[in-house]
């Protein structure tokens, strides 16, 4: 099947889009670095801007070497060796099946697809993100457990101490209330269980 003239002229300004930022198009080796987490936020953006509700997959991994981004068996797996055109032009591919899944692959509306993604990632800044994030990966905090276990220690020191206060002060209460008891009433009062009218 031939691909239309309509579907070639969306292509070549796709391509355009990516030469005038100094970016690799799709078929040539990628220039720039792709962040995975760029990567999946640029996913559910453009799912939710194209497809229009929810992104549904709960799962995305990183994949290598000659795998596609693609969606397999529920799970997204992105492939940022081959650089943010090959990301674009293929997660076009699967929002186009979505979307329009009588069409055929390389369409006019499957072209349409790729050049307003191909705005969007310049136009919400995706590639300064992605290489913000490179530059300034995120340090992982790790947890201190001996202070947080500690922590807890403490807490229910305190808690048991309380408990502890709260229960000598109804002990001295119901010591004062036998003894005056003890005082008031006789011993066999005290311990007869029934009264003989």
């Amino acid at each position: 099947m031939r691909t239309s003239q309509e579907a070639l002229a969306n292509y070549e300004k796709v391509n355009a889009i990516w030469r005038e930022n100094k970016c690799s198009i799709r078929f040539e080796p990628s220039r720039e670095s792709v962040d995975f987490d760029t990567a999946k936020n640029l996913l559910r953006a453009l799912w939710r801007k194209e497809v229009g509700s929810k992104f549904p997959y709960k799962t995305i991994k990183q994949v290598s070497g000659n795998r596609y981004t693609w969606v397999r068996r529920g799970v997204v797996s992105i492939n940022c060796d081959k650089g943010w055109g090959d990301i674009i032009h293929t997660w076009s591919h699967w929002l186009d099946h979505r979307v329009n899944p009588k069409t055929r692959p390389h369409s006019a509306e499957h072209s349409l697809i790729e050049l307003r993604c191909t705005k969007y990632f310049f136009e919400k800044g995706f590639l300064e993100k992605s290489r913000n994030a490179i530059e300034q990966p995120k340090v992982k905090k790790r947890i201190n457990k001996v202070a947080q276990r500690y922590e807890r220690m403490l807490k229910r020191q305190k808690a048991w101490n309380r408990k502890l206060k709260l229960a000598q002060t109804n002990l001295e209460k119901v010591n004062k209330e036998i003894r005056v008891y003890e005082r008031v009433h006789s011993e066999e009062k005290r311990t007869t269980k029934y009264l003989i009218p």
